[in-house]
Parts: C-alpha cells; sequence; structure tokens
C-alpha cells in the first residue's frame, strides 16, 4: 500500500476561518455580583479581623500595666507580678494594685473569685482569660503572689 503525501501541507485553520464573524458574549458580572453571599462572609471576615487587629493594637501591654498600676514587669514587659504584703514581710503591693491589675487587664468575674478564695492548702493555681493567663499562690505568711503572661 502506498501513501501519497502532497509536497505541501495545507495551513492549519485559523480561529477566524473556524468561527466567522465577532463573537458577542455579554461582559461578565463581577464575582461578587455572582455570588453574593460569599461577597458578603468574605466581608464579615474581613470586617471581624479588622476589629481584632484594632482591639489588639488599642490593648496596652502588661509592660503599661504594670507601669499603671505601680507593680513590676518582667520579661521586657511580657509578664506582669503582684506580690502582695503577707503577715511576716514588710513590704508588699497593695489591694487596689491587685484590683487596678484586673481592672486593666479586664479579668473575669470568675478569675477573681478563684484568686479570692484560694487558701494555702490550695497550692498554686491557673487560670486563663481573653489573652492572659494568671498563675498565682497565696499563704498568710507571704501574702498572695500572682504573675499574668499575655498568650
Amino acid at each position: 500500500m502506498t501513501h501519497h503525501y502532497p509536497d505541501h501541507a495545507p495551513e492549519p485553520y485559523t480561529l477566524g476561518q473556524l468561527m466567522p464573524g465577532p463573537l458577542n458574549y455579554p461582559p461578565r458580572p463581577p464575582w461578587w455580583k455572582r455570588n453574593p453571599r460569599r461577597a458578603i462572609a468574605l466581608g464579615v471576615i474581613a470586617l471581624g479581623a479588622a476589629i481584632a487587629i484594632i482591639a489588639a493594637l488599642n490593648r496596652p501591654g502588661l509592660g503599661k500595666i504594670a507601669d499603671t498600676c505601680g507593680v513590676r514587669s518582667g520579661d521586657n514587659g511580657a509578664t506582669l507580678t503582684i506580690n502582695t504584703k503577707g503577715a511576716e514581710e514588710t513590704y508588699g503591693d497593695t489591694i487596689t494594685d491587685v484590683a487596678c491589675v484586673a481592672k486593666e487587664t479586664s479579668m473575669t468575674d470568675a478569675v477573681i473569685n478563684q484568686i479570692e478564695g484560694t487558701r494555702a492548702l490550695d497550692g498554686t493555681q491557673t487560670a486563663t482569660w481573653d489573652d492572659y493567663t494568671a498563675t498565682w499562690r497565696y499563704h498568710p505568711d507571704n501574702g498572695l503572689t500572682i504573675t499574668i503572661t499575655e498568650d
């Protein structure tokens, strides 16, 4: 069987030859019009993220809270420590200092109640709220020691 191939192969077809005339498709609507639920969901997510960022930027750090309340900070402002006066001590932070820190960190009533109800036999306690973690212990001779860190 013999095949005959022409000396010159035909030119490939162009798009204009296959589809003569202009393509008159209507313009495609923007994505938010095609899928409004997705647009609303993305808007809500973006708004929530913006609110969280603004709240984080406006919240004072523990170092600033320590300065405001007159207590010690450490770890370059990442830790705040309160040491109240015990029966065997001559100096310590006051209950007013503790209340100031509780207010400035927006400490929850549940955490405040846990701290107030701590006995010497309870040992070291821990609680978290918002972006803070508090660790504390109490003994009548040594007072209340609270360490707060930012998560």
